[in-house]
């Protein structure tokens, strides 16, 4: 029972403290703190449950396609995680676009609640990775692993969906309609992209491919 409440704490208080250190940054103009919170939350839960959903059933064609464990992995953690999950959390994004769009009001609002959605996503992933962690080696692999995903991978999740809500919150600054689809896109795609680029390190990595860990460490 201890060990299951500390890897819940050390899957979700680093997680919580960024998302607390990212709005004490927005100085001039605080987010209503009912939305934020509403932000982590869909992060946390139905984000990480469509994620789930989604992923399960791309498995389909992504084993199909694949010709070897490494096309395998390299396809469901390069191509088809980034997509989806970068996807389900640029919903709440979208949502705020749609039915609260006088909340974003600067470039500022769109870093704070992608950042915020990522975070909540990355508490849940977490639990996920410890939770596996402490199943294959205890409680020191555990608390190596913790210190990996709160440190050196910490950031990752809130700052690929920042960069979705950039370019939601850049689209709102401009009037031709053309531009506004490219920030957007540009946004997304660099979320994507971002996501994609650590997950193959880390791929590899796992196949103790020579300086994966070194550039995965330099890229993070």
């Amino acid at each position: 029972m201890i060990d299951i409440l500390l890897i819940l704490i050390l899957s979700f208080a680093p997680m919580l403290l960024y998302a607390g250190l990212l709005w004490w940054l927005d100085r001039y103009e605080k987010e209503p703190l009912a939305l934020l919170a509403a932000a982590f939350l869909w992060g946390a839960i139905p984000s990480i449950i469509l994620a789930l959903i989604l992923e399960v059933a791309l498995d389909v064609p992504v084993v199909a396609f694949s010709r070897s464990a490494l096309m395998y992995d390299l396809l469901g953690a390069s191509v088809v995680a980034p997509l989806v999950e970068e996807g389900v959390k640029a919903l709440a994004l979208l949502a705020l676009l749609l039915f609260l769009r006088r909340e974003i009001d600067s470039p500022m609002d769109g870093l704070i609640y992608g950042g915020i959605v990522g975070f909540g996503f990355a508490a849940v992933e977490n639990v996920f990775y410890l939770f596996g962690a402490y199943t294959a080696g205890g409680m020191g692999v555990t608390m190596a692993l913790a210190l990996l995903r709160a440190g050196l991978f910490g950031l990752n999740h809130a700052m690929y969906t920042s960069f979705t809500g950039l370019g939601i919150a850049l689209s709102l600054e401009v009037r031709k309609w053309w531009l506004k689809v490219l920030l957007v896109i540009t946004g997304f795609g660099s979320a994507v992209a971002s996501h994609a680029i650590h997950n193959a390190f880390a791929t590899f990595w796992g196949y103790e491919t020579n300086g994966a860990l070194l550039v995965a460490g330099i890229v993070d």
